[in-house]
């Protein structure tokens, strides 16, 4: 349980993203630069700069193999894939100036600056032979694409690479020469002779100890937690025709959303107790060890919700306007400190990032307990944020096109439908849900015609006349003379107990009058 609780501090809600989310996604996917057209009423509701990873290992020899089957040369890993992934849209950089004069208040209509990395490990970048490296081998391409240089320290080193560097855009590391039991690190010209696309790349010991990539993508979420109580930076509102102005008043996370905010909630201090249970904490604790005041037990209050809201709908306002969405991390803080969540820790590092590869991550060996919440992590990660691809053959060579998954295709089909056009899986999106439900009106119709059936029995035979027996007729005409008489239940108990053998001693014994 303590390591449940430990892994919940960097839960997230990638899954909750919402139509920022849905936006981004727009952006991300349009082969323009100019990309895709707002809705003139909503405008871009998504980050103001999306981030971008490349896998540059698995584009160079994607590429390479692609490049083989397209004209028969086998070659090593081509930097060639990153740099035509690279000019696809506007993955290359570059942002739209915003109107200085735009109202506050209008949408946003200038599309966000995609900032593109690219992750290459560090033994393919510079080495000692230049055989290992992107665009080496074979000795005619590498001359051919004058890409390799021997640097002063004496290795050979690719200068398209470097130059991402320089540029602040090329993220490396330091790979072990063994792989995963022991075996040495096979070099990339071998990597690249069993290459397939698609791969699953297995993730050991969990998402704490994750691949590179994948960790620099998935958002950490070590800042703040739902449920946390903070103190937040209250807008100013109107309150009787008076100014409020903004204030520092205590709240409590209810969600951490992906993009780096926090949906809060402000305490409402008024009101009933009942409907502010959250506010009241008895620290001693209370029955079944919950903290929070026990409500009476009578009717009014176990049916409360049951009927039509006590409440006024002055009150329901009041609740609305103390939940804030998507409060930025500058305008939260801890309690009892001056220094915003912003200004202590990198908000970038807790966001998602957007990953293009063909890689295919499993989480092996690990725990049941803890694989349970990696899995559901990873998998919501991979149905939003990881963008797959493919090389299409042109007149022109090969052609880079980035591949949705069926959440992104989903939301570019609801969202972008012009968009979804230039995609065949956005388009065919709806054909899943529509074929279940075509499945289940069929299963529907041929249950109605089942019920619709009517099987003629024969009819059944009673063993015994139906109602109540001669006996109990008896009986019941006795019990209603002896009402009528105002004989009294104790007057009957009395004589039954005395057995009286004919009617005259019953009339006598019960006091009956004469005629009856």
């Amino acid at each position: 349980a303590g390591h449940r609780r430990r892994q919940s501090v960097l839960a997230r809600r990638a899954y909750a993203c919402g139509p920022g989310w849905t936006d981004e996604v727009a952006r991300i996917f349009d082969s323009t630069e100019e990309g895709p057209a707002w809705n003139a009423q909503i405008g871009y509701r998504g980050r103001p700069s999306v981030r971008l990873l490349l896998d540059a290992e698995d584009l160079a020899h994607s590429y390479a193999l692609a490049l083989y089957e397209y004209t028969g040369k086998w070659t090593g890993p081509l930097s060639e894939g990153i740099e035509k992934a690279l000019l696809y849209g506007a993955w290359g950089g570059g942002a739209e100036e915003d109107d200085p004069n735009r109202d506050p208040e209008s949408p946003q209509m200038v599309p966000p600056e995609i900032l593109s990395f690219v992750a290459m490990p560090a033994d393919m970048i510079e080495a000692v032979k230049p055989q290992n490296l992107c665009d080496g081998y074979p000795d005619a391409v590498r001359e051919q694409l004058d890409r390799i240089r021997l640097n002063e320290e004496g290795y050979f080193a690719n200068e398209f690479l470097v130059s991402l560097q320089r540029d602040g855009r090329l993220l490396t590391w330091k790979r072990s020469p063994f792989i995963q039991g022991g075996a040495p690190r096979p070099n990339p010209l071998i990597v690249q002779k069993y290459y397939k696309t698609g791969k699953v790349f297995p993730v050991f010991k969990g998402l704490h100890e994750a691949p590179f990539i994948l960790g620099q993508c998935m958002g950490a979420g070590q800042t703040l937690s739902v449920d946390d109580q903070v103190e937040a930076l209250k807008s100013g509102q109107f309150l009787n025709e008076n100014w409020v102005p903004s204030e520092w008043k205590r709240a409590v996370v209810v969600a951490v959303n992906y993009d780096g905010t926090y949906d809060l909630q402000f305490p409402q201090g008024f009101g009933a107790v009942h409907e502010r249970l959250d506010e009241f904490i008895n620290n001693k604790g209370g029955k079944d060890g919950d903290k929070h005041p026990a409500l009476r037990g009578d009717k009014n209050m176990r049916y409360l919700g049951f009927g039509a809201d006590e409440e006024a709908a002055r009150y329901r306002m009041w609740q609305e306007m103390n939940f804030a969405q998507a409060v930025h991390p500058s305008r939260v803080r801890l309690p009892n400190t001056r220094d915003s969540i912003a200004d202590a820790v990198d908000g970038e590092f807790n966001q998602d990032w957007f990953l293009c590869t063909s890689r295919q991550f499993q989480l092996t060996g690990q725990e049941a307990l803890v694989r349970t919440w990696d899995e559901q992590r990873l998998s919501e990660f991979s149905e939003k944020f990881i963008v797959g691809y493919e090389w299409v053959p042109t007149e022109d060579g090969l052609e880079f096109r980035p591949l949705p998954t069926q959440a992104q295709a989903l939301a570019m089909r609801t969202s972008h439908a012009q968009l979804a056009s230039s995609f065949p899986k956005a388009l065919q999106a709806n054909d899943k849900f529509l074929s279940e439900l075509s499945e289940l009106k069929d299963s529907q119709r041929k249950l109605e015609k089942l019920l619709a059936r009517r099987t003629i029995t024969a009819p059944d035979v009673p063993t015994s006349g139906a109602g109540p027996s001669a006996y109990g007729l008896h009986r019941m005409e006795v019990d209603r003379k002896k009402e009528l008489a105002g004989v009294t239940l104790m007057d009957r108990i009395r004589a039954q107990a005395q057995e009286p053998t004919d009617e005259k001693d019953i009339r006598s014994n019960l006091r009956l009058p004469r005629g009856r």
